[in-house]
């Protein structure tokens, strides 16, 4: 069970009061979704890895073959983005499991991202999504710092889910 890639419409606001609008697939990609996030409009592949950040090339496709295999398929690439900012990507199908948010009970599919530096890059983290299967949207996300500078990242937890 494949999810939508990009969602027709919807919101999703995160804790902390960032509000995510779906507003579609671009018409001349239908993997690049239309987002914006608290007003400011950008196009993420398969709605979670933005077009405009380093390893787009790499993490569009790799994230699609990630969630139309079965569980288990994996994708892996590198992403330089300048001296001492190179990391070893990799993405994970995790399976497909029921997610209950907000006294509602989704099928979604969990996708892992491990990311490791390389090149005297010694960061290391984990990002979980849990991504609708019928709408296409991102439901929740967990951040696990490993080592190194962590990103400056929160777990994406929802607080309100407007999604047909």
């Amino acid at each position: 069970m494949h999810p939508t890639p990009c969602p027709a419409t919807g919101e999703v606001v995160r804790q902390g009061g960032i509000v995510i609008v779906y507003n579609g697939a671009d018409p001349a990609n239908p993997r690049q979704c239309r987002m914006s996030a608290n007003g400011v409009p950008y196009q993420a592949w398969n709605g979670i890895w933005h077009t405009d950040w380093p390893g787009a090339a790499d993490a569009g496709p790799s994230s699609t073959r990630v969630m139309e295999g079965p569980t288990g398929t994996v994708a892996a690439f590198d992403v330089v983005a300048g001296p001492g900012a190179a990391w070893h990507d990799l993405l994970r199908n995790e399976g497909v499991e029921d997610i209950t948010l907000l006294g509602r009970t989704y099928h979604a599919i969990k996708l892992s991202h491990y990311r490791e530096g390389f090149g005297g890059n010694i960061y290391r983290s984990v990002t979980t999504v849990w991504k609708d299967i019928a709408s296409g949207a991102i439901l929740f996300t967990t951040y696990n710092h490993i080592a190194g500078r962590p990103a400056l990242e929160q777990a994406f937890i929802p607080v309100r889910l407007t999604l047909p």
